[in-house]
């Protein structure tokens, strides 16, 4: 027999270099959750910004400082997936291998 998992609820991912992270960052966290009922929301410091230059802050280092700040968004989680790859790259390009394929 094999025990039913509830589907996952809404999930939200907030992306961006958080150099620093500020209230406005956690404002809109929290009205995310809030206003669309999320599950989860992921916050997801970009290591090399697409858009402009470095930041002179590294990577690992906002990564920590998010992770230290989300704890009064609620259900707000970091992602550490992109952290420390070498290249830029946007969103679109990274959902796109992770389709379904042939359907």
């Amino acid at each position: 027999m094999t025990a039913s998992r509830a589907r996952p609820g809404p999930l939200a991912v907030f992306g961006g270099t958080f150099n620093p992270v500020h209230l406005g960052h956690l404002r809109s966290a929290v009205e995310l959750v809030e206003r669309l009922e999320l599950d989860e929301l992921r916050f997801m410091p970009c290591a090399l910004p697409p858009h402009r230059e470095a930041p002179g802050v590294d990577a690992a280092t906002r990564a920590a400082l998010v992770a230290a700040e989300e704890a009064p968004v609620a259900k707000a989680r970091s992602n550490k997936r992109r952290r420390g790859r070498g290249a830029p790259i946007t969103s679109g390009a990274r959902a796109r291998p992770r389709r379904p394929r042939g359907g």
